[in-house]
């Protein structure tokens, strides 16, 4: 049995158990996913595994989160610790089937008023600015995704969906901005056409499991506010997402 310490928000144990199932299937182990842990809720319907005996073993992620192919060669009853942020570690397909999402009634009346079609929803994150301001995005990330959203699609409309209206009022006055429950967000950013997407886990697995988007996202991730070519985590980059 693989199992897993879950922390973080939603976005950040989508990757913790992505990674524990693909470590146990490819090794031929169970694995386990603590239900009273897992922020999934109605949202997504997955399947959490067989606890089938006690942990043994332990494996840490590492300081920026590397990819360590050598997770795939631990011994059953492992406990993985950490965030493991990178696509590296599991099949999309395979993910896409593990993740069942359930899109409530608001979701679907949201999408029916502001369609995918029409819209390029943008992800503004911004809860998180007295303790972590690096994950602020300035205005001009947003203005230069615009400009290029709009080169896709010269008629597209913009809306805001956000956590932080203050700041999305500040940024864009004159477009619509909405602040719903998570799920909603997270199904309206799943089904998307285009989107722009925050430094946010949350927004990247919306993005990341849509097969027929186009999704831009800040180059360097957590790091996209320093000079060069530096990136947080250091495998956070899918080739699905246009980095800018």
């Amino acid at each position: 049995m693989i199992d897993v310490q879950l922390q973080g928000r939603f976005g950040n144990q989508l990757f913790q158990y992505a990674v524990t199932r693909t470590v146990a299937e490819r090794n031929g182990y169970n694995f386990y996913i603590p239900p009273e842990l897992w922020l999934g809720g109605d949202l997504i319907t997955c399947d959490m595994g067989v606890k089938d005996g006690e942990r043994a073993n332990w494996f840490h992620d590492k300081e920026g989160q590397p990819f360590q192919p050598e997770i795939f060669n631990v011994p059953d009853f492992t406990n993985l610790i950490g965030f493991f942020q990178t696509e590296k570690y599991f099949n999309r397909d395979d993910v896409k089937k593990w993740f069942k999402i359930n899109v409530p009634d608001a979701a679907k009346e949201f999408l029916k008023e502001y369609p995918p079609s029409e819209y390029c929803y943008i992800n503004i994150r911004g809860t998180d600015q007295a303790e972590f301001p690096h994950l602020v995005l300035p205005e001009s990330y947003y203005a230069r995704a615009i400009n290029l959203m709009s080169k896709f699609n010269p008629n597209l409309k913009f809306l805001v969906i956000t956590d932080d209206i203050p700041l999305s009022k500040k940024y864009f006055p004159y477009f619509p901005i909405f602040s719903n429950d998570r799920d909603t967000d997270f199904c309206v950013l799943n089904v998307g056409m285009f989107v722009i997407c925050a430094i946010s886990t949350f927004c990247w697995w919306a993005c990341y499991l849509n097969d027929f988007n186009v999704t831009i996202a800040p180059r360097g991730w957590f790091a996209s506010q320093l000079e060069g070519d530096a990136w947080s985590p250091m495998d956070i980059r899918t080739h699905k997402f246009i980095w800018l």
